[in-house]
């Protein structure tokens, strides 16, 4: 599903969106001047509303921008890892 910024805050301060689990894996980073790109893989385990996903496998895809001295994430992408077969 897909969230604005303002949407997936406020859903994790309204405790509508709860994490239970995030462990990333090794994080690859491709940098050019202000921007960074990062690919990994991870397992998490989510609660959206009364929607319980258990524990799979994502990969995600995050694009930073550098502003001065600052990197502010401005996309992230997570898909979820199926078995073929």
């Amino acid at each position: 599903m897909a969230l604005s910024r303002d949407q997936y805050l406020g859903a994790i301060s309204a405790g509508a969106l709860k994490y239970h689990a995030w462990d990333p894996e090794q994080i690859e980073v491709r940098l050019s001047g202000s921007m960074a790109v990062l690919r990994y893989r991870s397992s998490m385990e989510v609660t959206f509303g009364s929607h319980h996903v258990p524990r799979t496998g994502y990969w995600h895809t995050d694009l930073y921008e550098r502003d001065n001295d600052a990197w502010q994430v401005v996309w992230s992408q997570a898909t979820e890892v199926r078995n073929l077969g």
